[in-house]
């Protein structure tokens, strides 16, 4: 377990009649243990056929620095499991969030354990460049984000 201090500093705008001033406070966070991604694997799948067209074994804390594409015939799916530094099986945290990234626009999608807690996400490129995109297509970042109560 890890404590250390945050200071919030009290701030108002002038002319601001929106806000109310907060006074300023300081609070104690706990951190009970650090995550780990582990076993992650990220494929391009044919919607249709269901076949793997390419496989990436990614390394955490390594960033892959090649680009993969998708078209509207295929599924990114990606597979991981999360350790915790005081677990020696893969572990169920709280929230587990993919997130795709393109200049000011972020998209978040949910990531989904199993009954082994190998968390699993896929997205449909053809449903998902209308619903979630808005037909913006181009290079996205990819990241993970999670958090464990």
């Amino acid at each position: 377990m890890f404590t250390f201090g945050l200071f919030i500093p009290s701030a108002i705008l002038p002319g601001d009649t929106a806000m109310f001033d907060i006074p300023a406070a300081t609070m104690s966070v706990t951190v009970g243990q650090s995550l780990t991604v582990k076993d992650a694997k990220l494929s391009i799948v044919d919607r249709e056929q269901g076949v793997a067209i390419k496989e990436l074994i990614m390394q955490h804390p390594e960033m892959y620095k090649e680009s993969l594409s998708a078209d509207f015939h295929q599924k990114i799916h990606m597979s991981f499991d999360i350790m915790g530094s005081m677990h020696e099986k893969p572990i169920k945290v709280h929230q587990a969030f993919v997130m795709l990234k393109k200049k000011q626009q972020e998209v978040f999608f949910v990531a989904t354990p199993n009954s082994e807690n190998k968390y699993t996400f896929e997205l449909d490129v053809n449903s998902a460049g209308k619903e979630s995109f808005g037909y913006m297509s181009g290079t996205y970042e990819m990241g993970l984000s999670l958090a464990r109560f």
